[in-house]
Formats: C-alpha cells, sequence, structure tokens
C-alpha cells in the first residue's frame, strides 16, 4: 500500500502546474529594453499566453532565464526540462510506501527526517518509496522525457541491398500498422513473462568527447567531437531499452589547404537557428523483447 502524508509542493506554487513541469509568468518589456527573470528550473521551452501589448517584440530563453525585448509585454507557459518538489512520505508500520511523481525522478534526498528510524528510500522512473519506518520529506528532482503537443518519435526499419560488389544499408520509416488496418504482432518471450520492473538502469552523460584519427606519420587526419553526449541503458526481465542524445555532433578534416575543413555538422532551420537550446544533433532510441525470437 502506497501513503502520501502531505501533498507535493513545488517552487510552482498551488495547482497542476507542479506536476506538470509548467509555469505561467508575465514578463515585460518596459521602453522597449530587455526584461528578464530566473526561474526554478531548466527551460525547454516558451510560449506566448496571453499578449499586453501591441508590439510584437521578442523573446527567448538560456537555461533558467527568460527574456523578453522590444516592447514585448504578455504572459507565458514556460515548460521545464527539470524542477523541484517537496514531497512528504511515511513508511508505517515498517512498510513500504510509494508514490508515482508522472514524471521521471532524476534525484531525490531527505530534506528532514520525521522517524527516529533511518529506514531506507529510493526511486524508479516515476515512483518514490520508502521502507522500513522512514518517515521524512524529500526534495525531489523530477525530468520530463517529451514536452506536451511534440512528436512521437519515428519508428524506423532497414535492410541490407546488394548493389553490385556492395551492400548498402537502407533507413526508412517502418510502415503504419494503424494506417494499414493490421494489427502487428507482437513475438512471443521465450523467457519468463514481462513484470514492469526495473532490473538494471545506467546513465552515462558526458561534457564533450572527442576523437581523433592519426595516420603512421602522426599527422591527424579527422577530428570527431561530440558536446553532452548521454547514453542510458534500462532493462527489466522481459524488455530492454537503449537510448543515446548528442546536443552538438560535428567531423573536422584536419588535413592543411582541405577543400572542406567541415565534413558533417547538423542543419538547422531559420527557426531553429534562432532558439537559445537547439535540437539534438543526434538521438536514438533501441528497445528490444528478451528472449524473443525476432527483435
Amino acid at each position: 500500500p502506497s501513503s502520501v502524508v502531505a501533498a507535493p509542493r513545488s517552487a510552482f506554487g498551488d495547482g497542476a502546474s507542479e506536476w506538470n513541469g509548467y509555469r505561467d509568468v508575465r514578463l515585460e518589456s518596459l521602453h522597449e529594453g530587455v526584461a528578464t527573470t530566473r526561474l526554478p528550473g531548466s527551460i525547454a521551452r516558451a510560449e506566448v499566453r496571453a499578449r499586453h501589448s501591441q508590439r510584437e517584440g521578442r523573446f527567448g530563453w538560456h537555461g533558467d532565464e527568460l527574456w523578453t525585448a522590444d516592447g514585448l509585454r504578455a504572459t507565458f507557459r514556460v515548460f521545464f526540462v527539470r524542477w523541484g518538489l517537496e514531497v512528504d512520505l511515511d513508511s508505517r508500520g515498517m512498510r513500504r510506501s510509494e508514490v508515482d511523481l508522472r514524471h521521471a525522478v532524476a534525484h531525490a534526498a531527505v530534506q528532514s527526517q520525521r522517524s527516529a528510524s533511518d529506514g531506507s528510500f529510493g526511486w524508479s522512473d516515476s515512483t518514490l518509496w520508502v521502507d522500513e519506518g522512514l518517515r521524512a520529506r524529500f526534495a525531489v528532482t523530477l525530468q520530463r522525457d517529451a514536452l506536451p503537443g511534440s512528436r512521437p518519435p519515428l519508428e524506423l526499419r532497414y535492410r541490407m541491398v546488394a548493389d553490385g560488389p556492395v551492400k548498402v544499408l537502407q533507413v526508412m520509416p517502418a510502415p503504419s500498422a494503424a494506417a494499414s488496418g493490421e494489427v502487428p504482432s507482437l513475438p512471443v518471450l521465450a523467457s519468463e513473462e514481462d513484470d514492469g520492473k526495473l532490473r538494471l538502469s545506467v546513465h552515462v552523460s558526458l561534457a564533450c568527447l572527442g576523437v581523433s584519427l592519426i595516420a603512421d606519420g602522426c599527422e591527424e587526419l579527422l577530428y570527431l567531437s561530440l558536446v553532452d553526449p548521454v547514453v542510458s541503458y534500462r532493462a527489466s526481465s522481459g524488455r530492454d531499452f537503449l537510448s543515446a542524445q548528442v546536443r552538438h555532433l560535428q567531423v573536422d578534416n584536419q588535413l592543411q589547404a582541405a577543400s572542406f575543413p567541415v565534413l558533417l555538422q547538423p542543419s538547422f532551420s531559420a527557426e531553429e537557428a534562432q532558439q537559445a537550446v537547439r535540437p539534438h544533433s543526434l538521438e536514438l532510441l533501441v528497445q528490444r523483447r528478451i528472449g524473443a525470437a525476432q527483435v
């Protein structure tokens, strides 16, 4: 059984916004100057909910700071990548209690303890739990996987095609089962039925990573740079998931007097180029059913 002694509190104030990770903020650019405000979380997106001026103006964000300029006065709905909650949770009768916080828990720590027993606590996905008599208030950091209204991930399929002496890898969108009216059949697990419990979770995050390709004469040929690479792996009894994200990826030609010094770099639309936080250069998600005859 689960129990929550007090409703979660956050820096967002009362209401559903604390659960959904957004806040409505009014910000005004006076005399066409720049107005800024810092918010209690990393901003993922901001949109105008209501305008209070005739000026079109400009607005944007960076990190936890929202700004507006050129006379724009408006109320913004700001969505956060990460935000904080205070959660009271009690283990009564030395039994485990848990609460679903609706978004993935990135971190949790005891803020204040109300019990003599230190007990134990932890989290898995969106669930925070306590056990062995621990009663405490926790400072919890939540993070979202996707923004409201965002597009679902694109499913791809691939195949190898022989083209003379060369094999070509073809990657294309997977056909929609809903559009064709067919119901996809899932492969039968050879192992036990998946109970949905997390068995293993590994998360690796780096600020940056660089790889050089060097010839025999110690001459550098290529340089690969990755900014904010993140790799995550999760496994239950019947499924495992591998995801990878790279904020910025670039391959540079290090040869002197190269005709193309940059061999590979991301390309953004005009709208994306104006955003303070641009889309990831690389996103990968692989899901596998463990023990299936076909993956």
